[in-house]
Parts: structure tokens; sequence; C-alpha cells
């Protein structure tokens, strides 16, 4: 397990609910049917000679009626471009929610 990443990950309210020799899984809630997951699973790298944890970052959101909609944010990203891509993510969502809140013009996001 990345120690470094779960620290980092914490305090973006991301959960660990599955880490082994194979795979990590971490999931955030962030509203009543949407949750926010990474997924990293190692890969051998011919480069290094070692294996290499690989993430993929989505939105899945839940719905009652209808099929569940993934959102792709990134994918088989190391572990300094997934940090850097949930930064990015909140980012976004605080300047989203903020103009929303304010009643300004969604579309520019």
């Amino acid at each position: 397990m990345n120690g470094l990443l779960e620290r980092f990950l914490k305090q973006f309210k991301f959960y660990c609910i599955e880490a082994n020799e194979e795979e990590e899984f971490y999931v955030c809630f962030t509203g009543k049917n949407t949750m926010l997951a990474i997924s990293g699973k190692y890969e051998y790298d011919e480069k290094s000679g070692d294996d290499e944890l690989y993430y993929d970052f989505y939105k899945e959101t839940f719905y009652k009626n209808y099929p569940n909609k993934p959102t792709i944010y990134g994918e088989h990203l190391d572990c300094e471009q997934i940090k850097t891509r949930v930064e990015k993510y909140f980012k976004n969502r605080e300047k989203y929610l903020k103009n929303k809140k304010e009643g300004k013009e969604l579309s520019q996001f």
C-alpha cells in the first residue's frame, strides 16, 4: 500500500477499501448518488524491472431507474499524476459549487 498516497487522499475524504499485493481501491462519496473512485493496479514495468502502481480515476453516479453513469477523469496514471488530477478535480468542483451557489452561468465548466 502506498502510505503517502493514502495520506494525501484522506485530506479529500477518500477511504481505502481494498489494498493487497495486486491492487488498491479508494472511494469518496460526494453526494447522495455519487462517488469518486481510484483504482490502482500493479503492472510490470520493463524499464525499471519492478512492479509499478497505475491508477484510474473516475466518478460513478448511481440512478434508481437508469443505468449507472461513469465519468472517467484519468486512466493509467502514476502516483504523482493521480495526485495532480485529484487536486485539479477538487479545485474545479469548488469553483463549480461556488458559482452554482451564486447563480452564475455553469456552462463554462
